[in-house]
């Protein structure tokens, strides 16, 4: 998340210089949930389901969704329509500021100087208190924005809340205080904030100045009642480079109470709609497991609205050659899309039924924008029309019948699913790269799980595949320990398989811990997997929280 939308920052950059090839500034659209109206992951081409926006996961870096949902500097008027107009959006940004300030998932020491969801310790966050301006009601930032100076900033050796990146933290500062912010870089202007001097002067490389001056602001009179730019009203909630640069001064009557209606008006407010970019979103696909026992219904829906949505299913009765190695990618030739122009079919409210043991849909999304037009020489008026495509999403699902079901008496991580509390028993093997989502994670806690078969059996193996990255906290388990019931409540027969691979070793690691040669009578079957609790003296994490990573319980049995 973190990289799409930052890239597409970038990209509006490396539009305003017209360079050619950059990809597009409006992929950010594919990740905003109008539902929540906040930046949701998108996980297996739906959306990551459950979602919990104060969720501190490896979907962000160093934040959660609820402070990079207002990362689209450059399009901030595209951003307030998404949300459904100029009220929605404020109520949204006054949610994240009055919002609990507590966080779930990883600790992140970066995440701090904490009003609500906005974290002023990190500088993802640090344009959004000046996004009122956008939106016509600038006293809110007045507000917010003498809050953060007051109080997350002081005078003396740990006077700031977070890391000072570059000096990006004190740079927020020195800006705020003046009265002013950049709130996107690339585009001179400067939204106008709520000065803490009297008088601040820039002393410009053209040997000029430009003067700010406000009337006695306090931490009362915060409020701007008029401005004056070199001596005019001047109603704007902004000012451009050019006003700054050409030197001058810039006037501001401070009050006690809000005014409301300065820079209220549409005229007034600053926007960062820059370049027009016509985009289409990725579709959507329903959020359903990738495994499936019975028969499922699949739905497809876009983002964008008045979009057009084609579809191509690809079935086969038989698995992938990878899929039986136990890897997710397909190995089948790719024909997607060559049968997507030859036999796609348009996506209508009719669902899609799949119940074969291997099934790939492709789905992509078309849109007709209004670029122009022009009058004719019979005085017809023609639009011109250009067609957009989003990219395509690809996904598989697999049919598949698991030996039993499972009973898990300890609880996983929530940023690390794996796929829910059947994950280990899908049929899917996790890769190396535990970010992908296909790993099952415990963070201190030992995996403890029941395996129930369905009827009594006799077992000859059983075994827990695992991942060991210590590079990123994960550890083998010390030992798994298998053992076996006939009614579910005495279970006999323990096996220790104890872990022989030190947790020194680096690099992504697999191992399956098996127990081998096993003639067990059971239903049930219990596996515990030891945790090495904390991360050993010589880590880099030494006494942190160490993880299991799980992905599949196998057992042989008959």
């Amino acid at each position: 998340m973190s990289k799409t939308l930052e890239f597409a920052y970038n990209d509006w950059c490396a539009l305003r210089f017209g360079a050619s090839g950059a990809n597009s500034p409006g992929t950010w659209l594919n990740y905003f949930d109008t539902e929540t109206h906040l930046m949701r992951p998108r996980y297996q081409g739906g959306w990551l389901t459950p979602f919990d926006p104060t969720m501190v996961t490896n979907h962000f870096t160093e934040a959660n969704a609820w402070q990079y949902s207002f990362f689209v500097p450059h399009d901030i008027n595209g951003l307030i329509r998404q949300h459904g107009g100029k009220e929605p959006f404020i109520a949204k940004l006054d949610e994240l500021f009055t919002h609990s300030s507590a966080t779930t998932g990883r600790e992140q020491s970066d995440i701090s100087g904490m009003i609500g969801q906005y974290a002023q310790g990190n500088e993802p966050s640090h344009h959004v208190a000046y996004l009122y301006n956008y939106a016509g009601a600038p006293w809110k930032t007045q507000a917010i924005v003498r809050k953060i100076m007051d109080s997350l900033f002081f005078n003396r050796p740990d006077g700031i809340c977070g890391n000072d990146d570059c000096g990006q933290m004190s740079a927020w500062y020195v800006m705020s205080a003046m009265g002013l912010y950049q709130v996107c870089p690339g585009k001179p202007e400067y939204a106008i904030g709520t000065p803490l001097f009297p008088r601040a002067t820039i002393q410009l490389e053209n040997s000029k100045s430009f003067v700010i001056e406000a009337d006695k602001p306090t931490a009362k009179r915060k409020y701007i009642a008029t401005t004056r730019l070199n001596g005019q009203s001047y109603p704007k909630s902004w000012i451009t480079h050019l006003d700054l640069d050409t030197g001058g001064a810039l006037a501001l009557t401070m009050g006690t109470l809000p005014n409301t209606e300065w820079g209220k008006s549409g005229k007034y407010r600053p926007d960062t709609s820059g370049i027009k970019v016509n985009f289409v979103a990725v579709p959507l696909i329903d959020s359903l497991p990738t495994v499936f026992n019975d028969p499922i219904v699949v739905r497809l829906s876009c983002p964008t609205p008045g979009a057009t949505i084609y579809y191509t299913v690809e079935r086969s009765d038989q698995l992938p050659l990878s899929m039986v190695d136990g890897v997710v990618t397909c190995d089948v030739p790719d024909t997607v899309s060559t049968a997507f122009h030859q036999e796609r079919m348009l996506y209508g409210k009719e669902p899609i039924i799949l119940k074969d043991r291997w099934n790939r849909i492709s789905a992509m999304a078309r849109k007709e924008f209004n670029v122009g037009g022009g009058w004719s020489s019979n005085d017809q008026y023609t639009f011109l029309v250009e067609e957009h495509d989003s990219r395509m999403l690809t996904r598989q699902f697999f049919r598949h019948t698991p030996i039993g079901r499972l009973a898990l008496r300890t609880r996983y991580q929530p940023q690390y699913t794996g796929g829910g509390d059947q994950a280990l028993v899908d049929g899917l093997r996790g890769p190396t790269d535990f970010h992908l989502g296909a790993w099952q994670g415990y963070e201190r806690d030992d995996l403890d799980a029941v395996l129930d078969l369905g009827a009594v059996k006799t077992v000859s193996e059983a075994g827990l595949g695992c991942l060991q990255d210590n590079n990123a906290w994960i550890f083998y388990p010390t030992s798994v320990s298998f053992s076996f019931s006939i009614d579910g409540k005495r279970f006999t027969g323990e096996k220790v398989i104890s872990n022989a691979i030190p947790p020194e070793k680096e690099g992504a690691l697999l191992q399956t811990l098996t127990a081998s040669g096993l003639d067990a009578r059971a239903r049930y079957i219990r596996v515990h997997a030891k945790n090495l609790a904390v991360c050993p003296p010589w880590h880099k994490g030494a006494g942190g929280k160490a993880w299991i990573f799980a992905d599949e319980i196998l057992v042989t049995a008959k």
